[in-house]
């Protein structure tokens, strides 16, 4: 997939036009396809690039310091 910027004039960088609406394409093997548009750039990488749902962790045991200095004697 990738992001065209719907800005007037010709094609940027992404950074420079951060609000500007974008175009989502995806290539099919043959041709890059419209798929959808977004908002903004950062809806953009959203789309693109979906987080996955964190997983819970186990909370682990915090080791105790020794008592006395940090180094040996």
């Amino acid at each position: 997939m990738k992001a065209i910027t719907l800005a007037p004039g010709p094609q940027r960088a992404a950074h420079l036009a951060p609000d500007a609406p974008r175009l989502i394409l995806e290539w099919d093997g043959f041709a890059w396809q419209p798929l959808t548009t977004v908002d903004d750039y950062a809806s953009a990488r959203r789309y693109m690039n979906p987080m996955p749902a964190p997983q819970p962790q186990e909370q682990q045991p915090v080791p105790k310091k020794r008592p006395g200095r940090h180094r040996k004697p």
